[in-house]
């Protein structure tokens, strides 16, 4: 918490580093360098020195974005998260109108927009970075995508049912993208897809359901 304190003072005496117009934002290229050094090597492993050697930037232009390695892990790790994904697919489930057919698109869709990023996180959850990758990918999910669909994990330690599911649930998944990338990225994202939905995601809302 200090060490953002302190990066946003910083901030307020430092001009906005400035852009080159010709090349991806410094703040873009940081993240996307992080996050291959996420899939080859340990976050604690990665020097402020050799990100900004490696992007071409200087020391103050990092700590203009980031506070420290760890935040831009964070971020890096955020922006290769397709949250629009379940939310999607949850949805769907719920409305009972879950397919892959053309008549509803828009999954396929976005999987093809996300597959960069898809691709990147199957990568970084099969290497050193695995249980730093799922506690964010978790926290995502708990904060962006199940609230936005009206569902609510239970703080009931007497019934603890709803957390068992998500956790359930999503270290599944995780594991399997995992194993997408172990094997070479063998299998599209819809092989998945359509081995798992839409009966196993709606009979896990289903225990949720049941228990609210």
């Amino acid at each position: 918490a200090l060490c953002r304190i302190t990066a946003r003072k910083k901030e307020a005496v430092m001009g906005r580093p400035r852009k080159d117009a010709t090349t991806q934002d410094v703040r873009e290229r940081l993240i996307v360098a992080m996050a291959d050094r996420l899939i080859r090597e340990p976050a604690s492993a990665v020097t402020v020195t050799s990100l900004i050697k490696e992007v071409g930037c200087n020391r103050s232009t990092f700590y203009y974005y980031f506070a420290d390695t760890e935040q831009l892990a964070e971020a890096a790790l955020d922006a290769v998260v397709p949250v629009e994904i379940p939310r999607a697919l949850l949805s769907l489930i719920r409305q009972g109108a879950f397919s892959l057919s053309p008549a509803t698109p828009n999954i396929p869709d976005l999987v093809q927009r996300n597959a960069q990023g898809i691709d990147t996180l199957c990568a970084v959850l099969n290497g050193p970075n695995a249980a730093l990758a799922q506690k964010r990918v978790k926290r995502r999910l708990l904060e962006d995508v199940l609230p936005d669909l009206g569902v609510s994990l239970s703080s009931n330690t007497d019934d603890p049912t709803s957390r068992i599911v998500f956790e359930y649930a999503t270290g599944g998944l995780l594991a399997l993208m995992a194993y997408r990338a172990e094997t070479g990225f063998a299998y599209p994202v819809e092989t998945f897809l359509h081995c798992l939905a839409p009966e196993v995601p709606a009979a896990l809302l289903a225990v949720l359901s049941e228990k609210r």
